[in-house]
């Protein structure tokens, strides 16, 4: 049996990962200034310079019921099952829609996982897929192992524009006044399906980077060691060296570093840098 392994662009994956870990993807749609623009490799970059330029923030657009059986459709050419992983249930209405569309193929042929994730959060769980698909693993273990899986990833990012997360409805009007005096940044973390403000750290943006890092892996002490997520909106090359060479004293085998898509950088906005990976104990 060939199984396929699909998600949506979300997932904050360049194609030469993708292309590595045999991931097929379908684009969300940003919107801004009137122009619809698909969520691929390289848009963020576009999106931060439109909103420079007419001072409007964008939205995004879920992958509608028809996009997703054309998609679907054009996978069950090449394999036998479509195992599709969507941005989380919370977050999107992708979920649904990928679930309404499943229903017009035969039983069994795409099954639909809530991943319970975002970003390269659903990358890490893809790639166990792709370790258990190739190691001979029966599809129903991998989705039983997949979803167990779910609730040890750590997602957090630290973010320096606050507009977008009001925007977004992760600060009040009067969080995002009183944080842009007093030059706060916020720590996102996405815990059992759902974004919130974590802890709040103090100063320039280019100062909080250690400390944020530090906190992250005082929570998280006992990460698994094979994959990390060094993932950025736009940053400083400096603050991701740092944080790489942490990581690589810290142990991690295999240290990836991606720029987010559109659907991501949307919400978060410019200058943002986070982590991602699998822990093996509960944080602390």
């Amino acid at each position: 049996m060939k199984i396929l392994l699909s998600t949506e662009s979300s997932i904050d994956l360049p194609k030469s990962l993708l292309d590595k870990f045999k991931i097929e993807t379908i684009p969300f749609s940003i919107i801004i200034g009137g122009n619809i623009l698909k969520d691929e490799e390289g848009v963020s970059d576009k999106i931060f310079d439109y909103v420079s330029l007419i001072k409007e923030l964008p939205t995004t657009s879920a992958v509608n019921v028809s996009q997703y059986k054309e998609h679907f459709e054009s996978l069950l050419k090449e394999g036998d099952v479509v195992l599709h992983f969507s941005l989380s249930s919370t977050l999107s209405s992708a979920y649904d829609n990928a679930i309404t569309a499943s229903k017009e193929f035969d039983k069994d042929k795409v099954i639909v996982i809530d991943s319970l994730s975002a970003s390269c959060g659903i990358a890490l769980l893809l790639i166990k897929a792709r370790e258990l698909i190739d190691n001979g693993t029966k599809l129903e273990t991998v989705i039983e192992t997949i979803k167990k899986l779910r609730d040890k990833i750590s997602i957090s990012f630290i973010a320096n524009n606050l507009e977008y997360l009001r925007r977004g409805g992760r600060c009040s009007k009067l969080q995002y006044l009183g944080a842009n005096l007093l030059k706060i940044k916020p720590e996102i973390v996405y815990e059992n399906g759902e974004a919130r403000p974590a802890k709040k750290f103090l100063g320039l943006f280019r100062n909080v980077i250690k400390p944020y890092y530090k906190d992250v892996f005082l929570r998280y002490q006992n990460p698994e060691l094979n994959n990390v997520f060094l993932v950025y909106t736009t940053a400083d090359t400096r603050d991701l060296e740092y944080i790489q060479n942490k990581l690589k004293e810290k142990g991690f085998k295999n240290i990836y570093i991606c720029q987010t898509g559109g659907t991501i950088s949307s919400h978060i906005g410019p200058d943002a840098i986070g982590l991602m990976f699998i822990y093996d104990t509960p944080q602390n």
